[in-house]
């Protein structure tokens, strides 16, 4: 399965805006498109298994990343609430645990990746919140980073209604923009 196949671009008309803007992680060796609208904070640190990277999201304050607190759980992704047609996107870097066999469904820049099928309520990333009454749906994506041992990139989105369709747009052209430097 190859993502070119996975859809329409956002319509400039709906929520998220159809203006894209590169991101560059340079740390991280790649880069995506996200909607120009949306915030971007970068994470400030990193964990046992998972390396938080960034947070893209469209809620109003945006959660700031802050130290976490000594013998207190750190929250990735952070809490935070969501509009009518919002989305947060977390990106990271997870630990990958040795001799555990990878099930690739994708290629993503050329990687081998997978693409999980969506996921519906709030089973996934409850933390983040959408309005009462308005339909969640969760969506991740892994992707093998180059020369990556035991680590995967994830892309993980909280999707909140009515419009989903524009929402799981938007989260494919930002799977198919990310691109790996070498």
């Amino acid at each position: 399965m190859t993502l070119a196949g996975l859809g329409t671009e956002v319509a400039a008309a709906s929520r998220p805006s159809g203006v894209f803007v590169k991101a560059s992680f340079p740390h991280h060796g790649f880069s995506l498109r996200h909607p120009a609208a949306w915030a971007r904070d970068n994470w400030c640190w990193t964990g046992a298994t998972v390396d938080p990277i960034a947070l893209l999201t469209t809620a109003q304050p945006w959660p700031k990343c802050s130290k976490p607190v000594t013998g207190v759980g750190a929250s990735w992704p952070p809490a935070e609430r969501l509009g009518a047609d919002g989305m947060s996107v977390d990106l990271a870097l997870e630990g990958v645990f040795p001799g555990v066999k990878e099930i690739w469904n994708a290629r993503v820049d050329g990687r081998p990746a997978y693409l999980a099928s969506p996921a519906y309520g709030r089973k996934r990333d409850a933390a983040v919140t959408c309005p009462a009454g308005v339909r969640r749906e969760f969506r991740a994506a892994s992707i093998e980073p180059p020369g990556a041992e035991n680590t995967a990139l994830t892309v993980a989105a909280v999707i909140c209604g009515p419009r989903l369709a524009a929402g799981e747009a938007a989260f494919r052209r930002m799977i198919r923009s990310v691109r790996f430097s070498g």
